[in-house]
């Protein structure tokens, strides 16, 4: 699919991107090692405001609600999760580019090679086993929607912190199946949670799922954002589980 955007403007929007994150990576141990003002990444969120002018934002594959606050210049972020999501646009704008120079029958050499390394399609996950025990209903003004909203909000950044590791696998918290099992669990449990009804045998999986994912990311000492934000997550489901 083409979203029309020059090629000129792609090549300005990368140089910016690359930029600021060069700008986080240095800033990331030291004033803004937790979370970063949005206003001091201005020029990446300027790139986020021309891609939803592309109408090209809702294919990065950063969930609605996270991608407003990653818009908002006067929010404040995860430093992590602002770097996962730049990160995103960056290999949006990179296959963008692809497009453009597949068009002209160039065979130049890319901004980054490594980018250019096809990657060889996993297997599915194998299937989770998760027991059903009753769909519960939840009030719209109750304890539990309450947690519910806050569940969702953490879990699209584990989402996005999931699914955007560029570390190899014997480094990384979880092996490629793993993290495709979470990916699968956190993005059906984000669909559930938006229904009037909840189904408590999905989210005990994935707390469980979720409490393994903090473990192993202490023990091999790897994505320890993505383990403290999944060990939290953990907690507010067992939170959640406590009022249905």
């Amino acid at each position: 699919m083409s979203f029309g955007i020059p090629l000129d403007e792609i090549h300005t929007m990368l140089d910016t991107l690359d930029r600021e994150l060069k700008r986080l990576a240095l800033t990331r141990s030291g004033e803004f090692k937790e979370f970063v003002p949005m206003g001091y990444v201005y020029d990446a969120v300027s790139v986020l405001h021309e891609l939803r002018d592309y109408d090209a934002i809702s294919y990065l594959g950063i969930a609605p609600s996270l991608a407003k606050t990653l818009l908002d210049f006067n929010a404040s972020v995860r430093t992590a999760t602002v770097v996962a999501a730049l990160e995103r646009a960056r290999t949006f704008l990179k296959s963008e580019e692809s497009d453009y120079r597949g068009a002209s029958g160039e065979a130049g050499v890319d901004r980054d090679q490594a980018e250019q390394i096809e990657e060889v399609p996993l297997p599915a996950p194998p299937p989770v086993a998760v027991w059903t025990e009753q769909w519960v209903y939840v009030q719209p003004r109750s304890k539990a929607k309450q947690v519910i909203a806050e569940l969702s909000d953490l879990l699209e950044e584990v989402l996005l912190l999931a699914g955007q590791s560029n570390l190899p696998e014997e480094h990384a918290a979880l092996s490629k199946l793993d993290r495709q099992q979470l990916i699968a669990l956190l993005e059906t449990a984000l669909a559930v949670l938006k229904a009037p009804m909840v189904e408590p045998g999905l989210l005990k999986k994935l707390r469980k799922l979720a409490v393994e994912v903090g473990q192993s990311a202490a023990k091999k000492q790897a994505e320890l954002t993505l383990g403290e934000l999944a060990t939290a997550a953990a907690g507010l489901i067992a939170k959640l589980l406590g009022y249905l």
